[in-house]
């Protein structure tokens, strides 16, 4: 199943929905948002899981990783999963 289908069928938000909740972003931050979107859902599985990932609140508080990058922090979040399934994490 194609993973746009996933999405709509699983109510996971397409790229626009995505597009939307972030925001417009600068040239810097749009690419800090691809990475991550690429690495979220290389340690996901899929590219569904990753726009999901992007909407859902850090347990214990309303703060998503879209609403952390639309107020300005695109990078910090690239670095803290970098830092926890990057090529050396932190914890390694």
């Amino acid at each position: 199943m194609a993973d746009e289908q996933l999405g709509a069928i699983a109510g996971v938000p397409s790229e626009a929905d995505i597009q939307t909740e972030l925001g417009e972003l600068s040239k810097e931050d749009s690419k800090y948002v691809a990475k991550t979107l690429r690495l979220v859902a290389e340690h996901l599985g899929s590219f569904a899981a990753a726009r999901l990932w992007f909407l859902t609140p850090e347990d214990g508080t309303e703060m998503t990783p879209a609403r952390a990058i639309r107020e300005g922090r695109a990078k910090q979040v690239l670095a803290v999963l970098e830092s926890q399934w990057g090529r050396n994490p932190a914890y390694a």
